[in-house]
């Protein structure tokens, strides 16, 4: 349930286009990004304009880390990667 509220709430963003500013990160986290992002261009594209929209730098920085000791992506990244994946389809 928590995912489906989730991706309500980002996808009826992106459709108002009322999507929030990007937030600033340091530029080594977006090369990070596109060195392990493997969707091709339209998908990493659009996955990093999300990420940088619903998270902060400490944010993205604490998902990762969970994500490398856990194996459980943050709830936020599975939606992004879904809705790019139908975006750039």
């Amino acid at each position: 349930m928590r995912y489906a509220a989730l991706a309500l709430g980002i996808m009826s963003a992106a459709a108002c286009s009322s999507e929030p500013a990007p937030n600033p990160f340091p530029p080594a986290a977006q090369t990070a990004f596109y060195e392990v992002c493997s969707g091709g261009e339209a998908y990493c594209g659009c996955s990093w304009d999300k990420i940088t929209r619903h998270f902060t730098a400490e944010e993205w920085a604490a998902a990762q880390a969970t994500l490398d000791a856990t194996g459980h992506p943050d709830p936020r990244i599975v939606v992004i990667a879904n809705a790019c994946r139908e975006e750039t389809l």
